[in-house]
């Protein structure tokens, strides 16, 4: 096995500036690990002077590099073609004798191609003569939900020219991988700062970041695998705000305009450069394979353990999914919640784990067809369904064949999940892709207090909220949040209000050392008040009273009333405190008194 390592220094870099690759375009029979999303490895294999089949996850990777390059026939699903046109126009590329012929399909369509090949009798040629690439080919492993997705695997080792080329590399446990070369791109520098943020909320986050727009600069482009849940937010939103600029990328299905219902007219089958608006949401089909150009956009990712469909791999979808801008981003954020389990179980875990059951489930059921075809049973057709996680079974069920991608498949699907196991094994996974993380705090939403909750329970409440922010600042999701929670506390209520005035003048511990008691808490307000309302006017006394003078208790009553009034020096009971010539008792310290008023020897 031959291993090539290649270094750049420089993140931005592009494979066709890259040796060998410029000069020699993607390597013969090898794995190829590209280091980083839009690198030009598709783009280098189209221009390559050879013919080339080239496989990719999704229809968008397609139309956008169709549009760039006449000349490459698409096979893909489409609802106007049938099978027999699309195996025609096929044939139709085979036999042009064009001298590099370029296809590109997906996983899905891909017998389509073998097929016209059977029919005009150059299969071995095409095995012979094409360049097959599989681009992305960490999605043949990570999306098992389709089930024609491992097809091309079936054919792969017939083509004596193939490579494999991802971002994301995947292991593969198949032993024929170990005789390819390995190649990669090793890029030393970080690709960029991820915004980390734990949320047990994850429908109030989606929600308050479509209702805030003017937080964000310019476009925003959210990937959330849910149509469900976002169709809902956004229609929440929409009946807000009255409107909401926002385009909704999803499969075109019954079922998501169903969910869809009345923003249906937001859905969107293909993002295209310059039509997109303030907010883009796209579900798992457009989280890989197409090209993301809007400068200064923000990224954001959005993940829920409790919703499975959302919870992708990061090291794989979600590093996919912030891969696809082709500019610097303004930010990108990742929002998620977590299992809370303090263990990590590794990918060789549920290899070992899915290949048992793979070879115990795939051994019952022949010898369920066995017996079942001896006794003149119809086999039970639920095993069937169980065998096909793991094997390619024939129409009549008699014959299985072992598809080791399949125990891949769902090994990396459990192996992904532990990332989610808690927020520091999230970000180790997102440090593995080469990306710095910061984590940041949501501000606590303030809720309307129950009106029978005890006075002592809102002040609590209130000061939790209130820590949570201080203690949080510098890391808020925005420059606003600090304010903006703290003036929600403040005006929330009277008790919400005291909690506020506590906290910024006793702090905590004298809080919970005075107890939870409004009244007590209102005295030693009123008592830290007293206490710099009487430094403060000591202060100003010493520019308003000349020593070795006397003042009459006229002057100073007037003097004081003066500094109280400016001060707004106020009782217990909240007037404004009124002066005495008494009172100067407590300022100056070298005095003499008579009838008249008062000698003043020195001021302190």
């Amino acid at each position: 096995m031959n291993i090539r390592n290649i270094t750049c220094v420089n993140k931005d870099v592009m494979l066709w500036q890259i040796e060998p690759y410029a000069s020699k375009g993607l390597p013969i029979n090898a794995l190829f690990d590209k280091g980083r999303c839009g690198i030009g490895g598709t783009t280098l294999e189209i221009e390559q002077n050879r013919h080339s089949i080239i496989v990719v996850p999704t229809t968008p990777s397609i139309l956008g590099k169709c549009k760039d390059y006449p000349s490459i026939l698409p096979v893909m699903g489409d609802e106007k073609m049938s099978y027999e046109m699309k195996v025609k126009r096929i044939i139709d590329k085979l036999k042009s004798g064009e001298s590099n012929i370029k296809i590109m399909t997906t996983p899905d369509s891909f017998e389509c191609i073998i097929e016209a090949a059977s029919r005009i009798d150059r299969l071995e040629w095409l095995f012979d003569e094409f360049f097959l690439l599989l681009d992305e080919c960490h999605s043949f492993i990570t999306e098992a939900f389709r089930k024609k997705i491992t097809i091309p695997f079936r054919y792969l080792w017939y083509f004596k020219s193939k490579c494999l080329i991802s971002a994301t590399p995947i292991k593969f446990s198949d032993p024929k991988f170990a005789t390819l070369e390995q190649h990669e791109i090793k890029i030393n520098e970080e690709l960029g700062t991820i915004e980390l943020i734990e949320t047990s909320d994850i429908n109030g986050v989606v929600q308050f970041v479509l209702s805030n727009p003017d937080k964000f600069p310019d476009n925003v482009h959210i990937f959330y695998n849910s149509v469900a849940q976002l169709s809902k937010r956004v229609l929440n939103v929409f009946k807000e705000l009255g409107s909401i600029e926002c385009n909704i990328y999803c499969s075109k299905s019954d079922d998501n305009f169903k969910k869809l219902g009345d923003i249906s007219g937001m859905f969107k089958e293909e993002p295209v450069t310059g039509e997109y608006k303030k907010f883009n949401i796209y579900t798992s089909k457009y989280f890989e394979a197409f090209d993301l150009k809007d400068p200064n956009a923000t990224i954001i990712l959005i993940t829920d353990v409790n919703a499975k469909h959302t919870k992708v791999g990061i090291t794989n979808k979600g590093f996919q999914a912030i891969g696809r801008l082709r500019s610097k981003p303004n930010r990108i954020i990742h929002f998620t919640n977590h299992s809370d389990l303090g263990y990590k179980r590794d990918l060789k875990y549920f290899k070992r784990k899915h290949t048992i059951y793979a070879r115990d489930v795939i051994n019952g059921y022949q010898n369920h067809v066995l017996r079942c075809n001896k006794t003149k049973l119809k086999p039970y057709s639920k095993f069937k369904e169980m065998v096909e996680n793991y094997a390619e079974v024939s129409k009549d069920g008699l014959t299985v064949n072992y598809e080791i991608i399949k125990v891949d498949q769902f090994a990396n699907h459990e192996a992904c999940n532990e990332e989610y196991n808690n927020m520091d094994y999230i970000q180790k996974a997102w440090e593995s892709c080469n990306y710095m993380v910061k984590r940041r705090r949501i501000r606590p939403f303030v809720t309307e207090i129950a009106s029978r909750m005890l006075v002592a329970d809102q002040i609590r409440e209130a000061l939790e909220k209130i820590h949570y922010l201080e203690v949080n600042k510098d890391n808020m999701l925005f420059d606003s949040d600090y304010l903006d929670g703290m003036s929600e506390v403040k005006i929330l209520n009277k008790h919400f209000e005291l909690a506020y005035k506590a906290y910024h003048n006793l702090g905590l511990t004298k809080i919970y050392e005075i107890g939870l008691d409004s009244k007590k808490l209102k005295a030693a307000l009123y008592e830290k008040f007293d206490e710099v309302a009487k430094l403060n006017i000591k202060m100003q006394l010493a520019s308003m009273i000349t020593e070795s003078r006397h003042y009459t208790n006229a002057e100073l009553k007037t003097i004081l009333q003066e500094l109280y009034n400016n001060s707004d020096y106020r009782t217990v009971n909240g007037k404004v405190k009124t002066a005495t010539a008494l009172q100067i008792e407590d300022y100056i310290s070298n005095w003499t008194k008579d009838k008249r008023g008062y000698h003043i020897e020195c001021k302190f």
